[in-house]
């Protein structure tokens, strides 16, 4: 049926993915993906067998091609990211976050000004260096003003998501619990998928206010 074809090419992209992520050598994709662990854990229940054993063995490829099966470079560079957590500074992120705190101590309450974070931390980074975690970005550069908006904004896409069926609710959480991991590393507040994601969540909380039995007019599907 066109259902289980579906289903197995998004077996099949997943896969494609998660091989994605093990030959670029990204560590923000790889703990980006191990958050989807949220979607299984949501979806357990509802899931069939043959879900269960999918997306178990979908992690399971990504856990085992990290340590064993991706090239030499890339398991040395994965490899690093426990220590880069812990001990280092991820890559640099940890001086741009300290800088943006400092920031945000001078300009609390309006910010320092839309995409001015790299200008503005420059006398302390002494590189044009944007935030490297959405959240920070949007709070520095918005302040606690702007930041509240945005948090409404992302409270009232939960609230969306919570009016939806349990398949679909474990989908969208699944997704934005990736989604907040990802972005925690990178600045995507202005970014295409991020408000793309956003307008796919409305969309389907929109549902959930159309009265059931209500009429179609004509000329639409």
């Amino acid at each position: 049926t066109r259902r289980g074809l579906a289903a197995w090419l998004a077996r099949a992209a997943a896969v494609a993915l998660v091989t994605a992520i093990l030959l670029t050598a990204s560590r923000a994709a790889l703990v980006a993906s191990l958050a989807n662990v949220a979607f299984v854990a949501l979806s357990w229940r509802q899931s069939s067998a043959l879900q269960r054993a999918s997306s178990l063995a979908i992690l399971a490829l990504l856990v085992v091609g990290a340590a064993r099966l991706a090239p030499a470079a890339t398991r040395a560079r994965l490899a690093t990211l426990p220590e880069e957590a812990t001990e280092g500074t991820m890559h640099d992120r940890t001086r741009i976050w300290r800088a943006g705190i400092h920031l945000l101590a001078k300009h609390p309450l309006l910010g320092v000004g839309l995409d001015a974070y790299p200008k503005a931390a420059y006398p302390e980074l002494r590189i044009h260096y944007n935030a490297h975690n959405t959240f920070l970005s949007v709070l520095v550069e918005e302040g606690v003003a702007g930041f509240a908006i945005f948090a409404c904004l992302l409270g009232a896409l939960a609230w969306f998501v919570s009016l939806l069926s349990a398949s679909e609710r474990a989908l969208w959480y699944g997704t934005l619990v990736v989604w907040a991991v990802g972005v925690s590393t990178v600045a995507w507040e202005h970014r295409k998928p991020t408000w793309l994601l956003f307008a796919l969540i409305a969309a389907a909380g929109a549902r959930s206010f159309q009265p059931s039995g209500a009429p179609v007019e004509e000329g639409r599907p």
